[in-house]
Parts: structure tokens; C-alpha cells; sequence
């Protein structure tokens, strides 16, 4: 977006726009995975239906063009990951294993793929093609999808609006879904402007793929740990626990320059 000449209020209103139709749209495609039992099927289609959408990515060069292709793109891949969630928990159960086992696996294709573009980045400018990895990115993961058994998950009850509405007014449903809000409302200039800011304090690209990486890294070495923590520490004193290093670790975000 910065090399096409897009100003930070224009990049941010794309940036925003997928989790503004996140309110939105995946409970619509979870309707649909409730009412089928057949959620894999439907992960299949979002894959598919956002890598088709993000081709046109490649021509698109104006704001509203860029910003009506990220909108038609925001319909189907803003259901992906509760959908791939959704199959990860019931194949989890299949083969008896953990769902942060084979979660982790996706941050360890960021890591990978986030250091060794930083890298090359960082050697030649890679400005003109970003879009075009971006759409092989998104064929790669769309055609990742199509590998998935296509496997019926069943529910003891289909869950309702009711039930749904019934559950958000718990008090500490509320309060959870609060954090969450003030969590996200952190991460959101973080995930948006932390490529930028190492380029504004003058630093190699490479320190973009790093500072991702060991980030990562750390998400990674957390699930693969998840079952002996769990056994160790109750799930409240956990979150809280992570909570408190979250807020420190903005802090030293903030104050680091160098």
C-alpha cells in the first residue's frame, strides 16, 4: 500500500475493512456449517472463493479499486480461520491428539515465510511484486484446502440465535469478550504499522521478519507446550498470566528505537 502511494488513513480503511465484515460475515458461514454439518466442504469454498477474488489484486493500483477487491476478497476469507478451527477440533478428536498440535503448524509457515521475505526484502526491492506473491500465497492456501478429508461434523444440537444471544449475556462472557475488544485494539496498530515503523527508524527490513519470527516462535513453543501447562496451571491463571506479559511487552515495543 506505501508503494503504491496510499496515505496511512487509506491503507488503514483497507486494513480495517476485513475485520469490520468479521462481525458480520462468519456467523453466516457458521449458520451454514451448523445447519449441513459439513463445515470442511464450506472451508473449501471460502479458500477458494477468496483466492479467485485476490487475483484481481494484481490489476488493481486506485484506492477504490484496491478497497472493492479486499471487500469481495473479506466475504470468504474472514470465514476461513473459524472454519479451519472447526475442522482442526474435530480432526483433534479423530486422530487423539491436541488442537494446538496441529495449530501451530500455520505459525510455523509464518515464520518461515515471514524471515526468508524480510530477507530477500531487505537485499532487493520487492515492492512491485508483493501482490503477485500475495495471490500465489492465497492459490497455494485455497489448493491446501481441497486436500482436506471432507468429513460430516455432527453437533448433539444445532445451536440457535437464541442460544447464541443467551450465551453473550453472560456477565463473564461479557467480560471476555471485552478483553478480547481492548486485546485486538492492541494488536491492530502492531499488525498494521510495525513494518512501517522499523522502516521509519531507518532499520533493515530483515529486523521485520525477526521481530515476527521470534514472536511466533514463541506462539509456536506455547501450543506444542499447551498440555503440560495445562496440567500445571489453571486456564484462568494462565490467561491472566498472559495478560500481564502482553502489557509489558507493548510497553517495551513502544520504547524500543534501535
Amino acid at each position: 500500500f506505501r508503494s503504491l502511494g496510499f496515505s496511512g488513513l487509506e491503507f488503514a480503511t483497507v486494513v480495517s475493512l476485513g475485520p469490520l465484515l468479521m462481525i458480520f460475515i462468519p456467523p453466516l458461514w457458521g449458520v451454514a456449517a451448523d445447519r449441513s454439518g459439513r463445515p470442511t466442504m464450506l472451508l473449501k469454498l471460502a479458500c477458494a472463493g477468496a483466492a479467485l477474488s485476490f487475483v484481481f489484486i494484481l490489476q488493481a493500483k486506485a484506492f477504490v479499486a484496491v478497497l472493492a477487491v479486499c471487500a469481495v476478497h473479506s466475504l470468504f476469507a474472514t470465514a476461513i480461520s473459524s472454519l479451519a478451527d472447526t475442522v482442526a477440533l474435530a480432526e483433534a478428536r479423530r486422530i487423539g491428539t491436541d488442537y494446538a498440535r496441529l495449530r501451530l503448524w500455520g505459525s510455523v509457515g509464518f515464520i518461515v515465510f515471514t524471515y526468508t521475505f524480510s530477507h530477500v526484502h531487505s537485499r532487493i526491492d520487492v515492492s512491485e511484486y508483493i501482490a503477485s506473491v500475495g495471490a500465489l500465497l492465497v492459490a497455494a492456501y485455497a489448493l491446501t484446502a481441497q486436500l482436506v478429508p471432507s468429513a460430516r461434523v455432527s453437533h448433539v444440537a444445532v445451536p440457535s440465535v437464541r442460544d447464541a444471544l443467551r450465551l453473550s449475556l453472560r456477565p463473564e462472557v461479557g467480560c471476555f469478550l471485552l478483553a478480547g475488544i481492548i486485546h485486538w485494539a492492541a494488536m491492530s496498530p502492531f499488525h498494521l504499522l510495525f513494518a512501517v515503523h522499523v522502516g521509519d527508524l531507518k532499520l533493515d527490513a530483515r529486523y521485520v521478519g525477526w521481530g515476527l519470527s521470534v514472536g511466533v516462535t514463541a506462539e509456536v513453543a506455547a501450543m506444542w507446550l499447551f498440555r503440560w501447562l495445562r496440567g500445571r496451571i489453571a486456564l484462568f491463571s494462565l490467561l491472566l498470566g498472559t495478560f500481564l506479559i502482553t502489557a509489558a511487552r507493548w510497553y517495551l515495543t513502544a520504547m524500543a528505537s534501535d
